[in-house]
């Protein structure tokens, strides 16, 4: 009998575990799509969470032919995009929270509208980028050169000089 309740133990708390690692989000983003990027430049609307693109396009010899990248209402949630070479990227209305953009090339780049929400910076250029309307709630942007922030959405955000703006949270 002790044996046969040690075993309906084992298998409750087996049934548990399995169930609680089950319901951990996973992110994970689509292969084809994160293809699609590397071949095209172009991924509107994609799935590109969880997604390792480190130096994308870094590497590559740039030309001012080549188009630019389009990432439009693209989901990056916790992608990483350090060093990468998105000049004159178009990120409108993308969710970027807790990428990792350390280091990234984001000069012109058009952001109208993305959620930035923990994202990651250090070192990142954003001469000519625009900000309007893009939410950087707990976002640090110390390090970051050329950021006008005049009508981003800051909340509890470290500036690039190192100060705290609380902003308008709500």
């Amino acid at each position: 009998m002790t044996q046969s309740k040690n075993l309906r133990r084992g298998g409750f708390a087996s049934v548990w575990l399995a169930a609680a690692l089950c319901s951990v989000p996973v992110m994970a983003a689509n292969p084809a799509h994160v293809q699609q990027l590397k071949d095209t430049r172009s991924c509107p609307g994609c799935d590109l969470s969880g997604a390792d693109l480190t130096l994308l396009f870094a590497e590559q010899e740039y030309s001012v032919d080549d188009p630019t990248v389009n990432l439009d209402g693209a989901d990056l949630t916790g992608a990483d995009l350090k060093g990468a070479f998105l000049y004159q990227a178009s990120f409108k209305g993308a969710r970027m929270h807790g990428a990792d953009l350390r280091g990234s090339n984001l000069t012109g780049a058009h952001m109208e509208s993305a959620d930035l929400t923990g994202t990651k910076y250090g070192n990142w250029d954003i001469h000519w980028s625009n900000l309007n309307g893009t939410y950087l709630t707990d976002t640090n942007l110390t390090g970051a050169t050329g950021a006008d922030l005049e009508d981003a959405n800051t909340c509890r955000t470290t500036l690039p000089d190192g100060s705290i703006d609380a902003g308008y949270c709500d």
